[in-house]
Order: C-alpha cells, then structure tokens, then sequence
C-alpha cells in the first residue's frame, strides 16, 4: 500500500512544518493539520485500548483522544511533564492530541527540499516524506496513519526512507 504525503505538500512556494522532538529524534507535521498547542492536562484513562492511546481530555466541551507519539512510533517511552506539549491536530473529520517531548520549531523547506519517503519494509512507518534541512533529514509523518488503525508503527532512520533499494 503506498503512501502519499497531503495534497499540497511540495507544491507549494514554502511547506510550513511543525517540528516535534521523541526521545531524542525529529518528526515534522504539515502545519495545515494543526489547529493548537496546548500544555499537558489531566487525561482520562480509557480501558482496553492500545496503549500508545494514552486517554482522553476535555477540550472546550469537545472530547480529545490523545496519542503518545513514542509508544505509538515504537520509541523508549517517558511519563509526561506538566510542560509537555499537546499538538492538536485534525485527522480526518475529528480532532486528535498528540503527545510529544517537545515542540521544536515550524520550518518552511522550499519545494526541492521535500522528497517521497521511499517504500521500505512494508506499510508499518507512517513517514511521507522527507524534507532535507540545513544538512539534516526530517521525517514528515501522515498524521492520519498515526491515528487510526491499531497495527504496530515504526519510526526509521530519515536516511534509510530516502535510500531505500
């Protein structure tokens, strides 16, 4: 099954990305996706769910689930802080929190920045692309992929995503 990265990613003069740091690795989302940052509150803990699915919050009476991005990615896990970020994000037709260490910064790679992220050992990582940044690799991850579905996702190596046989 192929991925495609959003519609306009790429095609567009600049990409504004929001970059978040996981134990220690970057991971960008479009920014289109993202509706708020907001700090770490009470979640609500649900039963029998996968555990990346980390609870629910009450966010202006509308009612969030929330992922942790490490476990979700396959990375060490780490309890969160009272200033740890939530990234608010749409994912399809409904709103999602997404946990991170830390909201890093938004980029805007010029379009020969982006590049598909290549197919490699299966559909089990949700990375779209790659945009190529000041000597670095960021991964630009499909948030819709990270929130739905229940099977297990890895996060690889930006370079083996460009690289791949």
């Amino acid at each position: 099954m192929g991925r495609t990265a959003p519609a306009n990613l790429g095609e567009q003069e600049h990409n504004r990305l929001l970059v978040l740091r996981l134990a220690g690795r970057e991971v960008a989302l479009p920014i289109e996706v993202v509706s708020e940052m907001i700090r770490m509150v009470a979640l609500t803990p649900l039963p029998d769910v996968p555990a990346w699915l980390c609870g629910v919050l009450n966010l202006r009476g509308v009612v969030v689930p929330v992922v942790d991005l490490r476990t979700r990615l396959g990375l060490p896990t780490s309890p969160p802080h009272l200033s740890t970020p939530i990234s608010i994000v749409h994912a399809g037709d409904r709103l999602v929190g997404l946990l991170a260490d830390e909201a890093v910064e938004i980029v805007n790679p010029a379009p020969n920045e982006l590049s598909p992220a290549a197919e490699i050992g299966g559909s089990d990582h949700p990375v779209v692309a790659i945009a190529e940044l000041g000597g670095g690799l960021l991964p630009v991850v499909d948030v819709e992929k990270i929130c739905t579905g229940t099977e297990d996702l890895v996060l690889p190596d930006a370079d083996e995503l460009l690289h791949a046989p």
